[in-house]
């Protein structure tokens, strides 16, 4: 995902970038993503 534009969700209690969840089988991945455009959850 290196390079590529993605979205990123901010948590309306922190603030902060989540990380995306990857998985595949069993294995398990926490990403930190950057990129232009962030959204909040609001609601969540």
């Amino acid at each position: 995902m290196h390079g590529a534009e993605c979205f990123t969700v901010r948590s309306p209690r922190t603030g902060a970038l989540y990380a995306w969840e990857l998985e595949r089988g069993r294995e398990n991945w926490r990403v930190p993503v950057r990129g232009d455009r962030a959204f909040s959850l609001i609601g969540v």
